[in-house]
């Protein structure tokens, strides 16, 4: 049973606060604040591609039921004042290096030119796409 969520692209201003600033995050797109058990930063600081700037650490939220952690991350996609971020499931350990694999496999087929190639984060399958692929500019 997978109870903690993941929120992406959340700022806050520093660490010390961060769980009074998902608190009130989480309040205004409409989800009871009673059902976060716990809040942490995770993952390793990451560079933007575009810029180079420093993008924020993931922020995992434990809630307290599964449902209640469905509950957020549907609050989170029905909210039209959220901004930048987003919110999924965390992973398990097994389907984060299946998904690494998966990355570098499509790696390889967009490097040898098979740009018709995607990986599903649902399924964790490499999928073809079979309409004609336009190149983004």
């Amino acid at each position: 049973e997978k109870t903690t969520a993941v929120l992406e692209n959340f700022e806050s201003e520093n660490d010390d606060s961060l769980e009074t600033d998902v608190s009130k995050f989480v309040a205004t797109v409409g989800f009871d604040t009673k059902c976060i058990l716990n809040v942490r930063r995770s993952g390793p600081t990451l560079k933007s591609r575009k810029t180079g700037a420093d993008l924020p650490r993931i922020v995992k939220v434990k809630c307290d039921s599964e449902s209640s952690r469905n509950k957020l991350i549907r609050a989170v996609a029905k909210s039209t004042d959220r901004g930048n971020v987003y919110a999924r499931p965390d992973r398990t350990w097994q389907q984060r290096e299946k998904l690494r694999r998966l990355n570098s496999e499509l790696f390889a087929k967009r490097s040898a030119g098979e740009n018709y190639w995607f990986v599903d984060k649902n399924t964790y399958e490499l999928k073809r796409n079979n309409t004609k692929f336009v190149a983004r500019i």
